[in-house]
């Protein structure tokens, strides 16, 4: 109870636009190419975003695993402080699809055309927004448990830095597997503590840099300044 996560004032609009013609007709296409970071003049909000292109066989082979075809598409984040969507939290997170995506609009109505592009081809049935939380670096200690352990978000949510917290969660489900192996396959307190102990050290050079990509991106608070995450 007491690794409670921490509301970093930071909140995102979530969405993603069809990597079609009609979006390369009229936006940058260099910004297509890699991870971008895009900001206003005023700073905020900033605009992160990344194209998701799939290989040739993807379509087959979604269709061979029973998934629905998923088209090329382009990612994106408009994150800011609270302050600038101008709405209390209840009403932000009340808004429907439809209304979350007027909403990126009016925020960006004095961008550039063609990097306004990309919020006006949006596909609206996919916006929503979004708190940014995380939890301190220092993750405290507890008795391990043969029973119960944290892997992922549930032990170390963090600021979306370049997929940092994906990759975290990854890591945890490699730890814990070294440390069941290590222990002779026995799911015991002292292997699941090795495996805890292990990561609290790289989850907590995770966080950090999370939070400096969190400050570079919307101005995320210290984490001394944030005020518990009521959940």
């Amino acid at each position: 109870p007491a690794h409670a996560p921490l509301d970093t004032d930071g909140r995102a609009i979530y969405g993603k636009t069809p990597l079609t013609p009609a979006l390369t007709a009229r936006f940058p296409p260099g910004a297509l190419q890699n991870i971008t970071l895009v900001k206003p003049p005023t700073g905020a909000p900033a605009l992160f975003l990344e194209a998701m292109r799939f290989p040739a066989g993807a379509a087959e082979a979604q269709a061979e695993a029973g998934l629905p075809p998923v088209a090329d598409y382009v990612y994106w984040v408009l994150a800011a402080r609270s302050a600038t969507f101008a709405l209390p939290d209840a009403a932000l997170f009340a808004l429907g699809s439809a209304e979350t995506a007027a909403l990126s609009l009016t925020l960006t109505a004095d961008w550039a055309p063609a990097i306004r592009a990309l919020l006006e081809l949006q596909d609206v049935a996919q916006t929503s927004a979004l708190r940014i939380g995380s939890f301190a670096p220092a993750i405290p200690a507890w008795a391990p448990d043969a029973r119960v352990t944290l892997l992922g978000d549930a032990a170390h949510a963090m600021s979306p830095s370049g997929g940092v917290g994906a990759n975290t969660a990854l890591r945890d489900a490699q730890h814990l597997c070294a440390a069941l192996v290590a222990g002779g396959g026995a799911v015991g307190a002292e292997a699941v503590g090795a495996y805890e102990d292990a990561m609290r050290v790289y989850a907590r050079e995770a966080i950090e840099g999370s939070y400096h990509g969190g400050k570079r991106i919307y101005g995320q608070l210290p984490f001394e300044e944030c005020k518990p995450l009521e959940l």
